[in-house]
């Protein structure tokens, strides 16, 4: 979760990652999902659910991706249509995802704007968002299809912080992916770590 001690902290803008750091993201969320989309891929493709799972491994490796929605894309599917069909298709009160109002105050408190970068789509984590009461506390979800399908960790998917860095303002990055955390640090944006608890 969220480190207390980014109460201690200024910034211009606040980037915050959300499964993982504004919310526990739930194993068994992450296999409904899972699920969804293999009946997805089965309907697609006419094939059985158990070999959706192997097609979609094989979709992973055609286009050198390991997100479904990158490849499907590829392969000319409707991206409104899969999204609403595995991501949307779910209820965030299922899986315990409701709002906070410890979480709700820990961001409200913070000076500056707020948004969302996420490799998910933005969609999904307005989702998440509304089901935590938070959403109208960020400006902006950045998520795969706003980046063009650029992914954490690359380095183009955080290039839009120069904007801000090069003026000379305060980036604070909350993530719980090292390698979204060096990355962020590498172009001066000061992080932190976010933490889900056990």
């Amino acid at each position: 979760m969220i480190p207390k001690k980014i109460q201690e902290m200024n910034a211009d803008l606040w980037v915050f990652d959300n499964d993982g750091t504004l919310y526990d993201n739930p194993m068994e969320l992450e296999i409904v999902v899972g699920k969804r989309m293999n009946e997805y891929i089965a309907s697609h493709y006419c094939i059985s659910k158990e070999d959706a799972k192997e097609k979609r491994r094989e979709l992973f490796k055609k286009h050198n991706t390991k997100y479904t929605l990158i490849a499907l894309r590829q392969e000319g599917i409707s991206e409104d249509d899969f999204i609403k069909k595995t991501y949307l298709s779910i209820n965030p009160i299922d899986f315990n995802i409701r709002p906070s109002m410890e979480l709700k105050e820990l961001i409200g408190s913070l000076a500056g704007e707020k948004i969302v970068l996420t490799n998910n789509p933005s969609e999904f984590a307005g989702l998440i968002l509304e089901a935590l009461g938070i959403k109208h506390l960020f400006s902006q979800i950045i998520g795969m299809r706003e980046r063009n399908y650029v992914q954490k960790p690359e380095i183009d998917a955080f290039k839009f912080l120069n904007h801000w860095l090069k003026n000379d303002k305060i980036v604070v990055v909350i993530d719980d992916c090292l390698d979204n955390i060096k990355i962020a640090e590498s172009l001066g944006c000061i992080t932190l770590c976010a933490k889900v608890d056990t």
